[in-house]
């Protein structure tokens, strides 16, 4: 089972609707919470932890059985909720079906991805702050690593170290908000 760390894609795909059209958005770890509850009610958020681990009890990795949920469930989202965050540690390789569903559902306009990147020993020291710490080693973290995994189907924006958690948020949620009022933040 992977684990949150640099290289590798965080939480988040969103879709929201400011009057002007869907948006949909990948996002990093710790941060669709915040999110979610900026955007308020209406706001699906698919978690691939919870659906994986929690929901389904399967294994990572190339066609994991949580596949279908997860794509049924973006599906469900572009057409019942205002925006939709798809969050997890999302290998571009395995979760590329999930990627080109996006693309279907969105025109390239309406997607905003952002790819959390940070060093693999920032990763290490960010997951010693979690309530689950003890469940892997940096050993295996070292194993699961895959840096500058970046997706050749979605243009993704990096996160850098340097960003607090507040600062991500309220930059997405702007920049989301820019973009309807047809602004080219991100060309």
């Amino acid at each position: 089972m992977k684990k949150q760390g640099a290289g590798v894609r965080l939480p988040v795909f969103s879709v929201l609707e400011f009057g002007c059209g869907w948006f949909f958005w990948v996002l990093p770890y710790l941060y669709p919470p915040e999110l979610q509850k900026r955007f308020g009610r209406n706001t699906m958020r698919i978690s691939q932890d919870a659906i994986r681990r929690d929901m389904l009890f399967v294994a990572d990795g190339a066609d994991t059985e949580a596949l279908p949920l997860m794509m049924a469930l973006l599906q469900y989202g572009s057409v019942h909720s205002g925006v939709v965050i798809l969050e997890g540690i999302l290998y571009a390789s395995w979760y590329k079906p999930l990627f080109s569903l996006a693309k279907k559902l969105y025109k390239e306009t309406e997607i905003h991805a952002y790819y959390f990147d940070l060093p693999f020993e920032e990763t290490v020291r960010r997951h010693q702050t979690k309530p689950n710490c003890l469940e892997f080693s940096s050993m295996d973290m070292r194993r699961w690593w895959k840096d500058k995994d970046f997706s050749d189907i979605l243009c993704e924006i990096p996160i850098p170290l340097e960003k607090e958690c507040s600062q991500i948020v309220a930059e997405i949620y702007t920049a989301i908000q820019n973009n309807c009022s047809n602004s080219t933040l991100y060309s």
